[in-house]
């Protein structure tokens, strides 16, 4: 509904280059992993993000526990299954897991837009959400099959007002697409 909505009126408009998905969305993988664990137990996300765990490390508690430190209260996947959080533990590897874990995501949030503005404007390019300034690999890698051109926002480094320049170069070798920089900021 938000879709049509906000698409229809504009479709046929001469002027109109894109869309963009968003704005700073924040692909933050630990965070969205944790907040994903706070949910009910009846989400499907965190239903689908335990499955992965379970997968991940064979359905062995032991092996979980080498990467996440859980809340004190948990003591198997069954009582994790019902409630609770992990979070990673120092020198462990599930850092690796939320980075699969926001491929997951990322799978679904770009796929979802991608059909619906094709659902309702079937010209005009897809212009990405908008990083700010920051982007994960895995994210980018996902955004290049569903979107035509991949959008940052940029906020200058240095006093000068310059930015990395590896932070673009990267990302287009990432993507493979065309990079719009949205907005910049110094």
């Amino acid at each position: 509904d938000v879709a049509r909505e906000h698409i229809l009126p504009w479709r046929d408009d001469p002027r109109l280059i894109g869309y963009y998905s968003d704005n700073e969305i924040g692909w933050w993988d630990a965070i969205l992993f944790k907040a994903t664990l706070e949910q009910a137990p009846t989400s499907g996300q965190r239903q689908r993000l335990i499955e992965l765990l379970r997968q991940t490390y064979c359905n062995e508690w032991s092996a979980l526990l080498r990467d996440f430190e859980p809340a004190p209260d948990l003591r198997d996947w069954e009582e994790l299954e019902r409630h609770g959080i992990l979070l990673l533990r120092p020198g462990g590897r599930g850092i690796d897991v939320t980075r699969r874990f926001l491929t997951i995501l990322a799978e679904r949030y770009y796929s979802l837009v991608h059909g619906l503005v094709r659902k309702y404007d079937r010209r005009a390019l897809l212009l990405g959400d908008r990083y700010p300034s920051f982007y994960y690999p895995e994210v980018v890698r996902v955004a290049a099959r569903y979107v035509d051109a991949v959008s940052i926002n940029l906020n200058a480094s240095w006093n000068d007002g310059r930015c990395t320049r590896f932070l673009l170069e990267s990302l287009h070798r990432l993507s493979g697409k065309p990079i719009l920089v949205g907005e910049f900021y110094l």
